[in-house]
């Protein structure tokens, strides 16, 4: 990929590409990527090199007339489209005022400056190296780490003044010891590396071992016969199929936003006890599905989803490594259940970089 990068787009510390390789060449080599690096991916040259983006719309070469276009320059509009939203009348940012939209993330609707710099970039004690502190869904949590408590908030009126303080307090911690409080809290956050230095560290190096994407049949558990799809007057390709989704932020629900415009029934699952955002946002992460409430620590609740991974097609997971194992629904569950019924399952660990971690107790968003 031939770019041209500044650091002068959003301050010091970072670096945004102003010029691209074309998107045909870019759209090939990502999924030359993909095809090299994921097991059981064609090497078919010829299916390859027929996947064959144009400027304002990405389709196959052998697509048949039925196959759907996209304008990728409206698709590029996907993380501002929140603001599109209408409901009830109410359109923009102020539809997450309304009592219908849950209000799983208050201090980030509270439009507090330190909140909102809770994410962001700073200078360590160690000049040059810089640390992104992720506020994720808890950012008092990340601002106590440094001494911040709520009672400023009333003092820090603007987003410079608030990036100001956080500053002056991370500028007292070399990276090291920032990154490692983090880690001891629970929270999200790390050291930026330039992408050698990424490759150089033990996770970098540790991932490098894996592909992007991987998958393996259980061999351990029942074959079971191959099921149909079901016929059906929607003609999208996943029409019928049932995902239950169990995630947060932006990756799984965007996985499965991208499965119900498939036609695919997708059910994600919700909890009021945790912080998530993601209910504001019904235009991109939210669209096409159904959502339902529910407490792990609740037999009833517990049971509930249990019933849903009995009937579920797919299962799509996005939370901490092992989190859900430990309430039984896991991997193993998900296999056990399909074998009682003899029909499989497809369960998607959207696992990120932990999945070479084994400190279980490491922290994060998810």
């Amino acid at each position: 990929m031939t770019t041209k990068t500044s650091n002068e787009t959003y301050g010091a510390g970072t670096t945004v590409d102003t010029e691209f390789s074309p998107p045909p060449a870019e759209c090939e080599r990502i999924l030359r990527i993909f095809a090299a690096r994921t097991p059981g991916f064609t090497k078919d040259e010829a299916l390859l090199s027929g996947v064959h983006p144009r400027t304002n719309q990405v389709s196959s070469r052998h697509s048949s007339p039925t196959c759907n276009d996209i304008d990728v320059n409206h698709a590029g509009l996907y993380p501002a489209t929140a603001a599109l939203v209408t409901i009830d009348g109410v359109t923009g940012p102020e539809v997450i005022k309304l009592p219908t939209v849950p209000q799983w993330d208050k201090d980030r609707a509270s439009n507090s400056p330190l909140v909102y710099r809770g994410t962001a970039i700073y200078e360590t004690a160690d000049r040059g190296v810089w640390f992104q502190l992720h506020g994720s869904l808890d950012s008092w949590k990340m601002l106590a780490l440094l001494g911040i408590s709520k009672d400023l908030d009333s003092e820090i009126l603007t987003n410079d003044a608030a990036y100001e303080l956080i500053q002056e307090r991370v500028l007292t911690y070399r990276a090291r010891e920032i990154e490692q409080l983090v880690v001891e809290k629970g929270l999200s956050g790390s050291i930026v590396y330039s992408p050698e230095e990424w490759r150089q560290t033990e996770m970098g190096r540790s991932l490098s071992r894996h592909p992007l994407v991987n998958y393996k049949q259980q061999a351990h558990c029942a074959a079971l016969p191959h099921v149909s799809f079901p016929i059906l007057e929607d003609k999208r390709p996943l029409a019928g199929i049932k995902v239950v989704e169990l995630t947060r932020i932006i990756a799984g629900a965007a996985a499965g936003a991208a499965l119900a415009s498939m036609g695919a029934e997708v059910m994600r699952v919700n909890s009021s006890k945790l912080k998530d955002y993601t209910p504001v946002q019904p235009s991109s992460l939210m669209a096409g599905k159904t959502t339902i409430d529910l407490d792990l620590e609740d037999p009833a609740d517990h049971k509930k989803l249990m019933q849903l991974f009995e009937q579920a097609d797919v299962i799509l997971q996005g939370y901490r490594l092992g989190s859900l194992s430990r309430r039984g629904f896991g991997l193993e569950a998900a296999l056990e259940l399909a074998s009682k019924r003899g029909k499989g399952v497809v369960y998607v660990d959207e696992n990120l970089a932990l999945m070479v971690i084994t400190q279980s107790d490491l922290g994060g968003s998810r």
